[in-house]
């Protein structure tokens, strides 16, 4: 799925899922309920996230290599959020602020494995709901060294890229 031509995503909103076992995630979302894989970022740190779409839905499975359940719990990305797509994402953080929103992760500017650059940024909103802004295109091609189906393609198979 290439991106838009504003660098943006097709995608105004997406859901999130922290998971620690994504070969059974992937057996889950698009083994069960067909959801299909159209794009991963690697991130520094060992940050992997991979999106899947099923028609104009879309969610992102999220892993961290070698992470602890502490470390987990203690992510901005704990167990689920929603990815919110903007033009200017220190301009929404500063709307969220002088709103009196919290901001639970100031923007910053993140470098993908493929060169590429993304600004994130995390806010709360009134039912203490984590929500990403993201400006920027992060989704690269899938990497075929992490990412596998079985011969029939009814059985993703993750293996580690590190």
């Amino acid at each position: 799925m290439p991106a838009p031509a504003d660098g943006g995503s097709s995608a105004a909103v997406e859901f999130g899922l922290a998971v620690r076992d994504v070969a059974e995630s992937l057996r889950f979302w698009q083994g069960a309920l067909g959801f299909q894989p159209f794009g991963q970022i690697d991130a520094p740190g060992g940050v992997h996230v991979l999106g899947l779409r099923r028609g104009a839905s879309a969610i992102k499975l999220r892993w961290v290599d070698g992470e602890t359940e502490a470390e987990a719990d203690a992510s901005p990305f704990s167990s689920h959020y929603i990815t919110v797509h903007v033009a200017d994402a220190r301009r929404v953080e500063a709307a969220c602020a002088e709103r009196g929103f919290t901001v639970l992760k100031p923007c910053f500017p993140i470098t993908l494995s493929g060169g590429g650059e993304c600004i994130v940024g995390f806010v709360v909103d009134p039912d203490n709901h984590r929500v990403e802004i993201l400006q920027g295109w992060p989704w690269g091609p899938l990497n075929s060294t992490a990412f596998n189906s079985d011969a029939d393609g009814a059985r993703p198979v993750h293996t580690s890229s590190t």
